[in-house]
């Protein structure tokens, strides 16, 4: 079997996430910490963490079913997706790359007009609560696990917009920093706004 077909079994084959339940069980958990005096803050952080955990199974589930692995971080916005439709059937709205010389650090945009599934159709019950914190808790794990491999001096994520909170889109932003070198290297290669789809 090509490589590319086995990347399509594997993203077609992959369990989807029962959307409801998890809905459910997301808001019932920030309900209850919110019941018990937790700020938000401590909340987000709470389901981050939990996000973490999926973060882990997700990264060796992909590497078990024979996933694309990332060789640059130029990879990751395309990765990115393939795991967004293995787990939700459904690919993001639009991925695009930013520069910022100054702090030699490269963004990655995922977006989702109409919001992650995760978050559609619901109102967070706090307006500083952003219910793709569970995701961004997972994209940070599996930063992570590859720091050692990929040419990132640091690299973490964070959700800029969310539809629960009243906005049109979700929005989560990877941060990249990363020597001159490497910066130049991939400015050069992927431009300076680079759209992915």
């Amino acid at each position: 079997m090509s490589k590319v077909g086995g990347r399509l079994r594997w993203i077609f084959r992959t369990e989807k996430i029962n959307i409801v339940a998890f809905k459910a069980l997301q808001m019932a958990i920030i309900q209850d910490m919110l019941n018990n005096g937790k700020s938000p803050m401590e909340i987000q952080k709470y389901i981050e963490s939990l996000g973490r955990y999926f973060g882990d199974l997700l990264y060796i589930d992909y590497h078990a079913r024979g996933g694309k692995i990332a060789q640059s971080i130029a990879d990751i916005g395309q990765i990115a997706n393939l795991f967004y439709i293995s787990i939700f059937g459904e690919s993001l709205d639009k991925i695009y790359y930013s520069f910022n010389r100054e702090t030699n650090s490269i963004y990655l945009h995922l977006i989702a007009y109409g919001g992650f599934p995760t978050c559609r159709g619901i109102v967070s019950p706090h307006p500083n609560i952003k219910l793709g914190a569970f995701l961004v808790g997972g994209i940070n794990r599996m930063l992570e696990l590859k720091k050692g491999e990929l040419e990132y001096r640091e690299a973490y994520s964070w959700e800029k917009n969310c539809v629960c909170t009243g906005e049109e889109k979700c929005e989560i932003i990877i941060k990249f920093v990363v020597d001159d070198k490497v910066f130049e290297r991939l400015l050069s290669r992927i431009g300076g706004v680079h759209i992915e789809r």
